[in-house]
């Protein structure tokens, strides 16, 4: 799948919803149909990693706090959706992160790998640190 360049938040979807999560779930039957959704109306890719909850790292380096089994691109104005999270706290976050995408970027997912653009998340070998 392609999204369109711009802003978009990397991690887990549940922690920049609070009233609306629920109807999120609903929308998206729970994101259990495939990886590409909308959410609000815009584009998003979201899936399920290999082990569940807990951090994952990336290949730059970065790491991401999953507490719902699932890691999205999701663009960062779904911020606004709930003011749950705000840009400033997701950059200032070591657990979550705002990346600007240029151009158009390629996502996809394959057994437990994210890929976004250049940005590559292993759920699947990666030891978990669980809470």
């Amino acid at each position: 799948m392609i999204l369109k360049a711009g802003k978009y938040f990397i991690g887990d979807p549940c922690y920049i919803f609070e009233d609306n999560w629920e109807q999120v779930l609903r929308d998206t039957n729970y994101f259990k149909n495939s990886n590409k959704y909308k959410i609000f109306g815009q584009e998003c890719y979201v899936g399920d990693t290999k082990h569940g909850d807990g951090c994952y790292t990336d290949n730059k380096g970065r790491q991401y706090g999953v507490d719902t089994g699932l890691i999205g691109v999701l663009p960062a104005t779904l911020l606004k959706v709930d003011n749950y999270v705000s840009l400033q706290k997701v950059i200032e976050s070591d657990m979550m992160h705002i990346v600007d995408f240029e151009k158009d970027f390629e996502v996809a997912i394959h057994d437990g790998v994210f890929f976004f653009r250049d940005i590559i998340i292993n759920t699947k070998d990666e030891e978990v640190d669980s809470e």
